[in-house]
């Protein structure tokens, strides 16, 4: 019997699917297709990394939200981080926001109320904050595709706007995503939260006294 029969004999064919499944979905797309036509890197440290949000196919022109450009010397942005951002957005419009104050989840969702069909959050500028990164969404579950861009590209792609309207297309594939799953670099009031939990978690521990084991408490 071959190594493919004993996959199949031994319940094997729906692993075989599942990978088949995968092999057929893609990256995602991003490109500028004016004023100028350029495809964009995907990849860490490249244009722009993961993205979130429903499988989709978009083309739309872009829209900066509150950006902070220059960048300061001290983390300070917080892009897209409230209704009050949006103040004048054009709904329709693929939304550019920088990274800082919330997380890009957060960004994403805001967005998609304020009427975008796309969102795209760029490093915010510091030493260290440069890169196309893998940023933690921090459990929001954006609506509508969202990409992570370098520092580099967002500024790029704001100086573009102030010469007239940029028009980019977005496409993506979740199943791509699914199938590769990455961890990701939360923002610094994330890991703030995190570390207060571990916190209480550890002096609730300490506060518990030695003995018998409780009995089962089934929740409300």
């Amino acid at each position: 019997m071959t190594i493919l029969s004993r996959l199949i004999a031994g319940g094997g064919a729906l692993a075989l699917a599942a990978c088949a499944s995968a092999a057929l979905a893609g990256p995602p797309t991003f490109q500028q297709i004016g004023p100028n036509v350029r495809t964009y890197v995907f990849a860490v440290g490249g244009d722009y990394t993961q993205y979130f949000g429903p499988i989709a196919d978009v083309a739309a022109t872009l829209d900066a939200v509150a950006l902070t450009l220059p960048p300061t010397a001290t983390m300070s942005s917080t892009s897209g981080c409230a209704a009050a951002d949006f103040a004048g957005f054009t709904p329709g419009s693929i939304a550019l926001m920088q990274r800082g104050g919330c997380s890009p989840g957060e960004k994403a969702i805001n967005a998609a109320a304020a009427g975008a069909v796309g969102a795209l959050v760029f490093n915010e500028g510091q030493i260290g904050r440069t890169e196309a990164a893998l940023f933690s969404y921090a459990g929001f579950l954006p609506t509508i595709p969202t990409f992570n861009l370098s520092f580099a590209l967002g500024s790029e792609l704001a100086t573009a706007l102030s010469s007239g309207p940029v028009t980019l297309r977005m496409v993506t594939d979740e199943a791509y995503f699914a199938a590769r799953p990455l961890s990701a670099v939360p923002e610094p009031a994330v890991w703030s939260m995190m570390i207060c939990g571990f916190a209480l978690v550890g002096a609730g521990l300490r506060r518990r006294r030695p003995g018998r084991a409780p009995a089962e408490v089934r929740p409300a």
